[in-house]
């Protein structure tokens, strides 16, 4: 254990929710020098006028982006994958994901994207129907399964069948399954609906459509479903939200007894997302709980936002105010990273992107504020970040491809926690001691520098690499003369990931005898 951080969950926990409640945020926290967070600047990628639909972050730092672009003409939509390295600029490779009919649109709503364990991501594809309303298997509409490999390329030739719901909603990985929510079905009819495919490669199996019967329940008389979030619980229950742009609905239901509805919550006035049809982003869950991100609102466009925390069957705690400007006209997205800390991300009708941050649960937030560079927002902005918090937001351009203007990607960089200290701290001139220390979060490899105060700033004295759990040391000379020296552990950045951060000062005394 090392004596500046231990290595026990309890501690390391603290440590990390630290090091992320602080993230993109300039000045100390406790003690700790901090840079200036200098945002990595924003750059735009993909066909003027793509809308994005979402985004997801491998452990590797690749990002991939997918968005809907249409030809010049508006008529025909199109869906493309954008592959973004670790600290790159710019798309590695751009994929087009080819419909199963060269007449048949993709369409204008975002689709949804889940990473595997082996780094190949799920995409699914809502269709519409030709001009003349036909679909090649005669329903209207279709959900289309797309595979990526972790280098961006499709795997195999086009995509597959794999259900029947239009105004797609979130999907999820649940068991050997993927679970998405819908508004309507292949009919068209109105309803919260629930369809599944196998997430093992067996396809093209899927289930049939399951309407979720909300008598009973405040949605009972509701029609228009729009949004449409689902995360899978503890005790292997879905929790489901969504609303109709004037009031915001969540349900518990049970998988294994036909999706039946084990409680139930209702918001007047407040909404989950302001595009109708399109994955909202209002769940999270993580080790600190369920949660989820309202906004209040009479129009369904702007208004303040609040957090809740799921307690059971279908009901909340008493709601938590998110901090910071009104969110007009952009989707806010709600993101729990593995430590449990919080992330809200949300658009501003002043051209901003906006990070709330907490990591305990919305009691206190920390706010950083991110030029858009996005002439006019659109109503979608995706973060995906890894269980650190390291990633993207990914923008919307809005408009049509004649506006020339495009999707940009706003990096979202961590902090890193150091430590430092030193074996011995009173040497004699030339003597030589162990500085160790650790950095948090870990990047097997990253270079750590020791740097000594000079008259001239600081110098570094010696550099080490951290291990796979952070942890770094090297041996460090006193100087000839006698005096008191102060040092400092520099935790290089990381393109695309990590700012520059620094330990506190340390000091060692140099006298003729120790």
């Amino acid at each position: 254990m090392h004596p500046l951080l231990g290595r026990t969950s309890a501690v390391g926990a603290a440590i990390v929710a630290l090091l992320l409640g602080s993230a993109g945020i300039s000045g100390a926290t406790a003690g700790m020098p901090r840079t200036t967070p200098n945002p990595e600047p924003n750059f735009p990628i993909g066909l003027p006028g793509a809308a994005p639909a979402t985004a997801v972050v491998a452990t590797s730092g690749t990002a991939f982006l997918a968005y809907t672009a249409y030809n010049s003409s508006d008529t025909f939509g199109s869906v493309y994958v954008c592959t973004v390295p670790r600290g790159a600029r710019a798309c590695s490779k751009t994929t087009l994901l080819p419909p199963l009919n060269s007449k048949i649109s993709a369409s204008g709503e975002p689709v949804s994207m889940l990473i595997a364990s082996n780094g190949y991501v799920d995409i699914l594809v809502t269709t519409y129907p030709d001009t003349k309303g036909h679909q090649p298997d005669g329903q209207y509409a279709d959900t289309i399964k797309y595979v990526v490999g972790p280098g961006g390329g499709l795997i195999g030739k086009t995509g597959v069948r794999v259900g029947t719901l239009d105004s797609q909603g979130d999907a999820i990985f649940y068991g050997r399954q993927i679970v998405w929510v819908s508004g309507s079905d292949d009919t068209g009819q109105g309803g919260l609906t629930v369809q599944a495919t196998p997430g093992d490669g067996t396809f093209p199996h899927f289930s049939d459509p399951v309407s979720i019967d909300l008598a009973g329940t405040p949605a009972a008389k509701e029609f228009y479903f729009y949004g449409g979030d689902v995360v899978a619980l503890p005790n292997k229950d879905l929790l489901l939200a969504w609303d109709d742009l004037s009031n915001a609905y969540a349900v518990e239901v049970n998988p294994a007894n036909k999706y039946k509805v084990v409680g139930s919550s209702e918001w007047k006035g407040e909404v989950t997302t302001t595009s109708p049809g399109s994955p909202t982003s209002a769940l999270a869950t993580g080790p600190s709980g369920t949660y989820l991100l309202l906004r209040q609102s009479t129009d369904g466009f702007s208004g303040k936002l609040e957090l809740l925390r799921y307690t059971s069957s279908g009901h909340f705690g008493t709601p938590v105010s998110v901090p910071a400007t009104t969110a007009d006209y952009g989707d806010m997205t709600l993101y729990e990273l593995g430590s449990g800390a919080l992330r809200v991300f949300y658009e501003t009708y002043a051209g901003t992107l906006v990070q709330d941050s907490s990591s305990d649960g919305g009691a206190k937030w920390t706010t950083y504020t991110f030029e858009s560079g996005i002439p006019e927002i659109s109503s979608n902005a995706a973060a995906a970040l890894l269980r650190f918090g390291a990633g993207v937001v990914f923008e919307g351009a809005g408009g049509t491809p004649s506006d020339g203007v495009h999707a940009r990607v706003q990096p979202v960089l961590v902090h890193q926690l150091v430590s430092l200290i030193f074996k011995s701290t009173k040497l004699t001139p030339g003597q030589t001691t162990t500085a160790s220390g650790l950095v948090g979060p870990a990047d097997s490899g990253q270079k750590v520098d020791v740097q000594e105060d000079e008259k001239t700033g600081w110098v570094t004295i010696g550099s080490a690499t951290e291990t796979a759990s952070g942890s770094w040391s090297l041996t460090v000379k006193a100087p000839s003369a006698t005096g008191t020296y102060n040092y400092r552990a520099e935790a290089t950045p990381v393109a695309g990931w990590f700012f520059t951060d620094y330990s506190p000062t340390h000091s060692i005394v140099v006298a003729k005898t120790t």
